[in-house]
């Protein structure tokens, strides 16, 4: 009877600690599950918050880019108001390459200056249409055939004693080809009008005639023409002018003077800027 007590005793006891075991197995089992779930529940979340900022980031993007093509408009409509092509839109070495595929009628040329010269020669129209920005580019379009510019000014030669005479000339400037064959004249005000892309050149319109070299036919032209070998005073209007005090001395083989005035005494050039 005792041996079969023990035993009964010695079950009871494992028996209760394989339920113990069992409830903690369970109990853990449970609160994995429930770690999972909330481990699976926070990786939706976190993959729902990268979606949703990612989302906004292209957004951002999205403004961003509108916001930069807004900024090149009206840059663009400010620049085209100076005259100035927007480099973002078009650069002047994508102009050169279009004109280059352009065939022109003969004795026509495209401006050959550098980039920012050539800019000073465009007169950009631009417009936006149906989401679109719209250059319509002006250029004008040279003669093959260069022309130099020169500007008179008149000095006194003395004819007799205190009194000189000097040519009195109907416009300041006159230009011509290197051969002399072809001319034209302009004042100041008609200079001005012209397109300076640099210090050196001028770009006009075709507003101003341009003549055929005939000898003796024209005051300035004859001047300035190599073949000219006296004075053209058939053509050049003359004034005469009595100085009591003042001498110029011509320097030998040139176009340049010397003079002193002794005394105060009123004479008069007018000179362009």
């Amino acid at each position: 009877m005792v041996v079969l007590k023990y035993a009964t005793m010695s079950f009871n006891i494992t028996k209760q600690k394989v339920d113990r075991n069992e409830r903690i197995l369970t109990e853990n089992l449970r609160l994995n599950k429930m770690v999972v779930d909330e481990i699976n529940q926070m990786h939706t979340q976190i993959d729902s918050v990268m979606m949703i900022n990612e989302n906004i980031q292209q957004i951002q993007r999205g403004i961003e880019e509108c916001q930069h093509t807004f900024d090149i408009l009206v840059d663009a409509f400010l620049h085209a108001q100076d005259g100035v092509v927007q480099p973002q839109s078009i650069t002047m070495a994508k102009i050169k390459d279009m004109m280059r595929k352009e065939s022109l009628p003969d004795g026509l040329d495209f401006p050959s200056f550098p980039f920012l010269e050539l800019s000073k020669l465009i007169t950009p129209i631009i417009f936006s249409q149906n989401s679109y920005l719209v250059y319509i580019l002006q250029m004008p379009l040279l003669q093959s055939t260069p022309y130099q510019l020169y500007k008179f000014k008149p000095f006194p030669m003395e004819q007799q004693e205190k009194v000189f005479v000097y040519f009195e000339v109907a416009k300041e400037f006159i230009f011509t080809d290197a051969m002399r064959h072809k001319y034209g004249k302009m004042s100041y005000p008609e200079l001005s009008t012209f397109v300076t892309p640099n210090e050196l050149s001028y770009v006009c319109k075709e507003n101003i005639p341009i003549v055929i070299y005939v000898p003796n036919g024209d005051c300035e032209s004859t001047l300035i023409h190599p073949s000219t070998i006296s004075i053209p005073h058939t053509v050049c209007e003359q004034r005469m002018l009595t100085l009591e005090q003042t001498y110029w001395i011509p320097l030998h083989l040139s176009n340049e003077w010397l003079f002193t005035a002794p005394t105060r005494e009123l004479f008069t050039v007018l000179c362009g800027t």
